[in-house]
């Protein structure tokens, strides 16, 4: 019996199932607890988006050309030749004319579009107004440009030569008429018939080759009243008319006459049949004692 119950006690019963393993299922604040941990991972990650920032695209749209492309301007020349300048107006140097029909690029204009830069006037960049050209496409096809600084008025202020244009009058008394006095006045012979003879030799070339030159009067004042007379002097092949050799041979091509010349004072030169003066001004008197000086002899010589 002992045995029997020996015997049953060493054989192994039959194992009962074991109790199951706990499963670990996780606690919801577990799960929770990681959903957020996971969420936060994932926030903290998108930063990196940040790195390719959007806004890049926006310097792009700066770069973007705003206005439309336009075809570059051309210009003609009308019918009238234009003048170019270094810049919009005649304040600034010239650079001469544009000729007619000319073909010009536009390479500016001033803001308002009066002015345009054009190529070419001499083989360099000038400006035209805009008035004188013809102008193909748009004006705003060219860029607006400032215009360079207009040079100060350069010799404008040196016309301090305006001094010298009033001293200018004073040169008037140095040009000289173009007859000289070549002989005379001289009184050859007293006479006492009161009638007044003046002999004049109106001449132009050397002594030995002297030739009368026709066209000349004498102008004559008495008195200050003018007396003249409208005879002119004579010049037919150089010839003059003589006095002959018991009156000394004076030599004239011109001679006046005044009856009952009196006493008085006389003022005489050659002139142009027009009045205008060509010698210098002779003064002599028939007064007092020069009261028989009635004959008067004067030479005038082409000198300039």
């Amino acid at each position: 019996m002992l045995l029997l119950a020996l015997a049953a006690g060493c054989a192994s019963p039959t194992p009962a199932d074991p109790a199951p393993r706990p499963t670990f299922t996780q606690a919801p604040y577990m799960s929770a607890m990681f959903a957020t941990r996971s969420a936060e991972a994932t926030e903290t990650a998108a930063p990196t988006p940040t790195s390719t920032p959007t806004a890049t695209a926006t310097p792009t749209s700066t770069a973007t050309p705003t206005p439309t492309d336009l075809p570059t301007p051309f210009a003609v020349v009308g019918a009238t030749p234009v003048d170019g300048w270094r810049g919009p107006g005649p304040a600034y140097d010239s650079l001469g004319p544009a000729p007619t029909a000319q073909e010009l690029v536009v390479l500016g204009r001033t803001a308002d579009n009066t002015w345009l830069r054009v190529c070419c006037i001499r083989n360099q960049p000038a400006w035209v107004q805009a008035t004188a050209l013809t102008v193909t496409n748009s004006l705003l096809g060219a860029p607006a440009i400032t215009p360079p600084v207009a040079p100060t008025p350069t010799a404008t202020a040196t016309l301090s030569p305006t001094a010298t244009s009033t001293v200018t009058p004073s040169p008037a008394p140095t040009a000289l008429p173009p007859f000289d006095i070549a002989q005379g006045p001289e009184f050859p012979w007293q006479v006492y018939n009161n009638l007044l003879t003046i002999m004049v030799k109106v001449y132009q070339g050397p002594p030995g080759n002297e030739c009368s030159m026709s066209g000349y009067a004498l102008k004559v004042s008495r008195d200050g009243t003018d007396v003249s007379k409208p005879t002119l002097s004579h010049g037919q092949l150089c010839a003059f008319d003589n006095t002959g050799p018991n009156l000394g041979n004076y030599l004239y091509n011109l001679k006046y006459e005044y009856p009952n010349a009196g006493q008085a004072d006389w003022t005489i030169y050659l002139a142009r049949p027009d009045g205008t003066r060509v010698s210098p001004i002779t003064k002599f008197t028939t007064t007092g004692a020069s009261a028989i000086n009635l004959t008067v002899f004067i030479g005038y010589v082409l000198a300039r």
